[in-house]
C-alpha cells in the first residue's frame, strides 16, 4: 500500500480536485455546524502541512482537512441571513452595497443591521431588495431608509437532494 501512495507522488496534483471534494463532502454531511476558530485553526496547519511535509499520506490527509476547512469557512462567508416569516411593509435602514441593473427590474444589495429583519444571525445582514424600473436608485453607497417586503426563500423543488435556493 505505501508503494502505491509513492508510486502516486509525482500525480498528487491530478489527486487534488477530488482530494478537496471529498474534504468538503465531510463537511456537508456534518448535522452541525463546526466551530469558527477551529475551522480556521484547521485551514492554516493543513495549509502549512501540504507545502513542508514531504510524507504523501499526511498530505492527502492535510487535503482532505483543508477541503473540509474551506468549505465550512466558505459557507460562513456567504452566510444568508434567513427571516423567520414573510414580512410585508416593514422600514430599513442600511447602506447601499451593491446594484445590479436590468431592463425589467433592478436589484440593490442594502447591508442593514440583522435584528431589523430578525434574522437569526447576530450583526449585519445583506439583503436584496427589486426595485421597478420607474423608481430613482440610489447610488451605491447611500445610506437609505426604505419600505420593503421580504420573503423567506422558495423551499427546495425535491425534498432532500440538493438544492441551490
Amino acid at each position: 500500500m505505501k508503494d502505491l501512495f509513492q508510486n502516486q507522488s509525482g500525480n498528487l496534483f491530478l489527486w487534488l480536485p477530488f482530494l478537496l471534494a471529498f474534504g468538503a463532502g465531510f463537511y456537508f454531511n456534518l448535522s452541525f455546524e463546526p466551530a469558527l476558530y477551529i475551522t480556521i485553526f484547521g485551514l492554516v496547519i493543513s495549509f502549512i502541512l501540504i507545502f513542508i511535509n514531504k510524507n504523501i499520506i499526511l498530505k492527502i490527509f492535510s487535503l482532505l482537512i483543508f477541503g473540509f476547512c474551506y468549505a465550512a469557512v466558505f459557507t460562513r462567508i456567504i452566510n444568508t441571513p434567513q427571516i423567520p416569516r414573510n414580512m410585508h411593509d416593514i422600514t430599513i435602514t442600511g447602506k447601499v452595497q451593491k446594484i445590479d441593473y436590468t431592463d425589467k427590474k433592478s436589484k440593490i444589495y442594502i447591508k442593514t443591521n440583522a435584528s431589523e429583519i430578525n434574522s437569526k444571525q447576530h450583526g449585519t445582514a445583506v439583503i436584496r431588495v427589486s426595485a421597478k424600473p420607474e423608481i430613482v436608485l440610489p447610488n451605491i453607497g447611500d445610506e437609505i431608509k426604505a419600505s420593503v417586503g421580504l420573503y423567506r426563500p422558495s423551499g427546495a423543488d425535491a425534498p432532500g437532494t440538493f438544492d441551490y435556493s
